[in-house]
């Protein structure tokens, strides 16, 4: 399987649209630039830089970064995550566990957009859970479900495949 480097595409922030690698590079090589021109000073660098990509990107339209927000909430929730991958063919398949329960999975034949589609679903689900009320360990959220739902579910997620 092709590295994203060799493909020359890279995923950008939290979003799933792949952008040039060569775009990243110029904008390096720019920043690098205006670094020796400032005599590399790094405040001044900056300056200069928030100015050129201020037009471009604000705060308010980057992408958040779901894998690291996950991490934060779970950290701040005191919540332990697990998150394993593994492949069937060329396909990455992410799963996102919290305390021991299955909440985010993704695919993609590239790992990281894999992972932050995993990270994007565990937090539709946490969200979801919230907005419900639902103040509930997840392990005893899981742990109501249904025989039947478990089976009918394993049975879609194997028919995927």
């Amino acid at each position: 399987m092709e590295r994203e480097e060799e493909v020359g595409w890279a995923p950008y922030g939290g979003s799933t649209v792949k952008v040039p690698k060569m775009l990243a590079d110029i904008v390096e090589s720019i920043a690098a630039a205006i670094y020796v021109d400032c005599n590399f000073d790094l405040e001044l660098l900056w300056k200069v830089f928030r100015g050129i990509l201020e037009p471009i990107i604000t705060s308010e339209n980057m992408d958040e970064q779901p894998v690291t927000t996950l991490y934060e909430l779970c950290h701040k929730q005191g919540r332990s995550i697990e998150i394993k991958n593994w492949k069937r063919g060329f396909v990455n398949n992410i799963s996102v566990f919290i305390d021991g329960d299955l909440m985010g999975i993704g695919c993609s034949e590239q790992r990281s957009i894999a992972k932050l589609n995993a990270a994007r679903d565990a937090l539709q689900k946490l969200s979801a859970l919230e907005e419900a009320g639902m103040e509930v360990e997840l392990s005893s959220a899981a742990a109501n479900g249904t025989a039947e739902e478990k089976d009918g579910s394993k049975q879609k997620l194997n028919q995927e495949w």
